[in-house]
């Protein structure tokens, strides 16, 4: 379980970096994809205008020639109803009249004659305005007529040249367009744009998509256009997650709405995209604590293949380890000291082997408090040691460690409850000689000069 918590930090730590990492990554992707899907969809808008207008002016150019019919004809409805005829079989217009003063004379379709016929239409507020301003041409609605149908109504006012003088007001052409023709030639007849809600608006906030069916119409509240007519230009705006398009058609404006648009949370593709990520930070930090746990295990087999696991020193295999590493640096100037316990097997025949275990472990730390990582000190086995000191020491500052190891040792080592006994060692010090490469014939004068010592 300690292993297990001393684990954990690696792996939470990478895991919230990458975290963190993948956030930004995940939401600049987003912002990206937002942006590019934005930019599409304000292009696909614009061309969806365009199409909505070519529509619409193609029906009222073809009407511009039955008006030019009257002009010529000094506004006599010769061949009105051949050509009345001809546009609603070819799609321009669903139905017509005619109206010179203002008072309707021709109509159609015929069987819409005794609805229509001899209504004054210059009592209409709106008209009187729009031949006021002067204005060519106007459209109103859509207006539902039927299920699944809706018209667009539009004026046209008709002058005639008055003998070469200034044009005199002659009448009104009424026309009406079905308006669910022109939504399907400009791609706006579903409600749904690249899989969001698509809405069309008229400038008075009328929706203009009501020949939909109402299971399939658009649930976006309406808001009135909001711009003052002399603000009222072709723009793109998004907040909100809704872009915006506002364009004008014969001196109607509408807007095209669609929502939500340019919400990076809300693609797919990010939140796939975030999930790899997530596996992604997650699998990295697994693989950190991984290779933290090989980590660990390796600096735990080199500590027990390298140290004595009763006292933490080097061993043999661990000091000629060690030698390997730094021989050319102690060869020629080092002091090499091999040390023995004395009485040590009488310790352990009298007391028992813990006792000559406390012995060892307090021998290794008095040591260890003398010297440092400038030292090389190994058990060599048994009761055995060995000391090397740094080249850099003179014999005077060898013979003054060992001691200060000396004094350590005699204080007294309480073994078990009354009993306390004082651990000497024999010592013998040899020099590592100029030129001398041998490290194992060093060894053995310091080996011989250590029974010498301790048969003194």
């Amino acid at each position: 379980m300690c292993a297990s918590r001393g684990y954990s930090l690696p792996f939470w730590g990478t895991l919230l970096v990458c975290l963190l990492l993948s956030a930004v990554a995940t939401q600049s992707l987003g912002y990206r994809v937002s942006r590019v899907e934005r930019i599409e969809a304000e292009s696909q808008l614009a061309d969806r205008a365009n199409a909505f207008n070519q529509a619409v002016w193609l029906r009222l150019y073809k009407l511009e020639t039955l008006a030019m019919t009257l002009q010529l004809h000094n506004g006599k409805p010769i061949h009105f109803f051949e050509a009345a005829r001809l546009l609603v079989r070819d799609g321009t217009v669903c139905g017509m009249l005619l109206t010179p003063d203002g008072r309707v004379s021709e109509v159609w379709p015929p069987e819409q004659r005794e609805r229509y016929m001899g209504l004054d239409l210059l009592k209409d507020p709106t008209l009187q305005r729009l031949i006021a301003a002067g204005k060519d041409i106007s459209l109103s609605g859509p207006f539902p007529v039927a299920p699944g149908r809706s018209v667009l109504y539009g004026y046209k006012l008709v002058y005639l040249s008055d003998d070469g003088k200034r044009n005199r007001f002659w009448g009104i052409l009424v026309f009406c367009i079905n308006f669910e023709d022109i939504l399907h030639e400009a791609g706006l007849d579903e409600p749904k744009f690249q899989g969001k809600t698509l809405q069309l608006v008229r400038d008075d906030g009328s929706a203009a998509l009501g020949g939909y069916p109402a299971d399939r119409r658009p649930a976006l509240p309406l808001a009135r256009f909001g711009q003052d007519e002399g603000e009222k230009r072709a723009a793109i705006s998004a907040t909100d997650g809704v872009l915006e398009y506002a364009f004008d058609t014969a001196g109607v404006w509408w807007m095209l709405r669609v929502q939500p648009i340019g919400l990076w949370w809300q693609n797919h593709a990010v939140w796939l995209f975030g999930l790899g990520c997530l596996l992604g930070s997650l699998l990295v930090a697994l693989l950190v604590r991984q290779v933290c746990i090989l980590h660990r295990t390796r600096q735990v087999l080199e500590l027990l293949l390298n140290h004595d696991q009763l006292t933490g020193a080097l061993n043999r295999h661990g000091l000629f380890r060690a030698l390997d590493k730094r021989l050319r640096a102690l060869a020629g100037r080092s002091f090499l000291a091999y040390m023995d316990l004395n009485k040590f097997k009488l310790v352990n025949d009298t007391y028992g082997h813990e006792a000559g275990d406390k012995v060892l472990c307090a021998f290794v730390a008095a040591v260890t408090r003398h010297v440092d990582e400038r030292h090389l000190f190994a058990r060599m086995g048994g009761d055995e040691f060995v000391l090397i000191f740094p080249p850099d020491l003179s014999r005077q500052q060898v013979e003054e460690t060992l001691s200060a190891v000396r004094q350590a040792c005699a204080v007294p080592l309480e073994i078990r409850p009354g009993r306390q006994v004082r651990t000497e060692f024999a010592c013998g010090l040899a020099f590592w000689p100029e030129g001398e490469d041998s490290f194992h014939a060093v060894l053995r004068q310091a080996d011989s000069a250590m029974y010498r010592d301790k048969n003194r």
